[in-house]
Order: C-alpha cells, then structure tokens, then sequence
C-alpha cells in the first residue's frame, strides 16, 4: 500500500484547522478555529462551506453520522457533532444550522 498525498492549491482555512472527520469514501469534513465547517472532495480538489459557526464555538472534535451509512445509500441525511471547548455539544443538519446544543 502507498500513501499518496497532494497539496491544495488554495487554502480555504484561514486559521488553524482543529477536526477532520471521513463523511463519505470521496468526502472529509473539516473544522477550525475560523469557526468555519467545509466539505471537501478528495476527487476533485474542490472545498464546499457547509456552515460558519458562532464566534464563540471553538471546535475540538467533530463526527459526521449519516443516515445513508445504515441503509447502505450512498448519501442521505447528514448530520455534523461538534464538540466545543467550552464543553458543549452541537448538534449541526446538512443545511448548517445549528440543531441542538448540550
């Protein structure tokens, strides 16, 4: 098995990035301290700003859960957990708002 790594040529981020979590085979979701969420395709290169989170959420993990994932569909419904370090947990829907937080 090889590693193969590549460099985007832009970058997205503007300040550290914290989370990085697989959502599909072709998809990462990422997070940082920009409070920025985004979607990138490891095929195309591309990066898709799913949300902005409030100035006050810094995020230390991130998990993506998909309802897709148990019916065997390629895609479905997703759903972003965000934990923060103020302890919180957020609860984010495909259309990046935030649902719920604990």
């Amino acid at each position: 098995m090889r590693l193969k790594i590549s460099f985007a040529k832009e970058v997205d981020h503007k300040d550290t990035v914290c989370c990085v979590c697989w959502n599909t085979p072709e998809e990462i979701i990422s997070c940082g301290d920009d409070h920025v969420l985004f979607k990138w395709n490891l095929i195309t290169g591309e990066a898709a700003k799913v949300c902005e989170l409030p100035p006050d959420v810094y995020p230390t993990d991130l998990h993506s859960f998909s309802r897709g994932q148990t019916s065997g569909k390629r895609h479905g419904q997703e759903q972003f957990l965000i934990t923060s370090t103020d302890g919180r947990f957020h609860l984010i829907g495909r259309n990046g708002r935030i649902e719920k937080s604990v």
